[in-house]
Parts: C-alpha cells; structure tokens; sequence
C-alpha cells in the first residue's frame, strides 16, 4: 500500500492587503507564475509624494522663471518664492524621515490653503477657481482616503459656495487685477505657480492611480493562477486520496475474508483450539473448545477458564501449563 504524497507548490508569497495605501506593502509576482512581460514595478505612495514635491518644485521654477523674463518679479513675489520653497523642502524633509502620514495631510492642507487664499485675494473668476478643489479631493482620495477625503469635499464644497456667494455680493477679490494683461490666467506670480501645479498634481495623481489599477490587475491574475494552481494540486491529492481509501478498503475485506476461512477452518476441527494472553484470558477458541465449557466462541473470548469452569483444582493444574509454556517458550501437546 502506497503512501499518499501531496504535490506541493511554491505558495510562499503572501500579499498583505490594506485599505490603506500609506501602509501598503509592496508586492513581487510569485516566482513561476508568468504573467505577459509584464514590469515588475512596485507602487508606493512614497513614489507619488516623491513626484508631487518634483511638480511642486518644478511648477514653482518656471512661475518664477516666467516672471523674471516677464520682468514682473518683485520682492514680494520673492517672499511668497521663498516660503514655498521653504515648504518643500520641509516636505522633502518628511519624505527622508518617512513621514507619509504627516507629509500627505501637510501637503493636502498647504495646497489646499493656497487654493483658497488666491480665491479670496484675486478672485474665483479667474484660473484656479473653485473648481479647482477637485484636485485636491483626488489626490485625498489616492493618498488618505476614507473620513479625511470626504472632510476636504465637504469643507471644499462649502469653501466653493461661500467664495462664489462672496465674490458675487462683491467682498472678494480683496485685490483687483489688471484684466488687459496678455496672459490674464497667469496674472500673478503665485497664480502662475497653481495653475502650473493643478497640472503637475492632476498628472502625477492619474498616472499614480492607472499604475495601481494597472498593478491590481496583475496581482489580480497572479491571485487567479495561484487558486487555479492550488486547484490543480488539491484535485491531484484528492484522487490520491480516494484511490487509497480504495486500497485500504480492499485490504480490509480480503483481510475479513482471511479471518472468516479462518474461523471456519478452526470450528470444524473436532480437537480443542484455542488461544490465550499471558493472564489466561481467551483470545480465541473454536467450537469444540466452546462445546467442552457449555458456552459459545463469542462467550468465552475476553475471558478466563474459571468462569466456565467450577473446578478449581483443574483450572489450577491448567493455569500452572500454561504459564510453564509461556516460561519455556516451546510448544506443548496435549493427549
């Protein structure tokens, strides 16, 4: 009879799966599952800040580059330069310490703040406008997600209908700009920067949002052809399995049918048969043996001689050869 062996397969990859993408783990496709060329890339959200601070940057460089070609670029454009630059470089900062969390909700929270600012200082009537806060609630919703991306669309909808209620009964723009200007979208130099950003920020989040889509997909198709393999290797034990059962049952009734020739082989001999343990209990006894205690093979089995036999004088004397066959090791035949 055959031991049943179980096919195994390489299941050591376990993917760690998190509402969160700030706590994701990343992802390698198991070691023989192809999946069509595909890239091994890992998606982070590290990836994403990375890139955003990247557009942040850049945005700010060319609004400031514009302005100085433009000769536009006064101090005060410098001071509103420098606290930017002085935000992402702290933002750079927190990405080296790993702060995703606190680098997520500033970044949401100044861009956010920026948005509203510019709204209230030269108006909604202009680019970026309230509309504006859509890129905001998407990059909440790729990087935090749950209660703190429906705050930012709750408080940016109400921020969008106070900034539009205000700009119509005529307390915003608290600063009036000059409407000839050739470039009236890029009016100011901080203006130039959002709208430079809006770009940067809704670019990054797509393309971050179709690679993790993308990723799904074939981590998605691993998953399928993993179960698909699991599938395979419980089908191939289980019939292992039955097969063995089968044997097994087999072995059992010719084993069953051994004992019952057997038994019938021993209960037509008209001599004594039988078969005790070293505390003269019968183990076995054929129906002479039986006949001889007034008793059946079923009845006597389980049993000593003396509750078949009153006489103790007798079932000492037998009790005595037993055990001196037991000692001896050797058979001995009775006339």
């Amino acid at each position: 009879m055959s031991n049943v062996t179980p096919a195994t397969t390489d299941y050591s990859r376990q993917r760690e799966m998190t509402m969160n993408p700030l706590r994701a783990v990343p992802s390698s496709p198991a070691d023989n599952t192809p999946v069509d060329e595909v890239t091994n890339y890992e998606i982070l959200p590290q990836q994403l800040l990375k890139s955003l601070l990247q557009g942040t940057a850049i945005s700010l460089f060319l609004a400031i580059v514009l302005f100085f070609i433009r000769g536009s670029f006064t101090l005060k454009d410098m001071a509103i330069a420098l606290i930017y630059w002085a935000v992402i470089i702290g933002g750079y900062g927190l990405l080296r310490l790993d702060k995703l969390v606190w680098l997520s909700h500033g970044f949401i929270a100044f861009f956010w703040l920026s948005l509203t600012i510019f709204m209230i200082f030269y108006g909604s009537d202009r680019m970026p406008n309230p509309g504006a806060y859509t890129v905001v609630i998407l990059i909440c919703v790729v990087l935090l997600r749950g209660r703190v991306a429906t705050v930012y669309t709750v408080i940016s909808i109400i921020s969008g209908v106070l900034i539009g209620a205000a700009a119509r009964l005529g307390y915003i723009p608290l600063f009036v700009l000059n409407r000839d200007e050739p470039i009236y979208i890029m009016g100011t130099m901080p203006q130039a920067f959002i709208v430079f950003s809006l770009f940067a920020i809704t670019y990054h989040s797509v393309r971050f949002t179709l690679k993790t889509l993308r990723f799904n997909e074939q981590d998605l198709q691993r998953i399928r052809q993993t179960l698909g393999q699991r599938t395979l290797d419980l089908s191939v034990t289980n019939n292992q399995l039955l097969q063995e059962i089968g044997e097994r049952q087999k072995a059992e009734t010719k084993l069953e049918q051994q004992r019952a020739f057997l038994r019938e082989i021993i209960d037509t001999i008209p001599n004594y048969v039988f078969v005790k343990d070293a505390d003269g209990r019968f183990l076995l006894t054929n129906k002479a043996m039986a006949a001889a205690y007034h008793g059946t093979p079923e009845e006597m089995e389980g049993h000593t001689g003396r509750k078949f036999n009153p006489h103790t004088e007798q079932m000492a004397r037998f009790e005595a050869g037993d055990k001196a066959v037991l000692a001896s090791q050797k058979r001995d035949v009775l006339a």
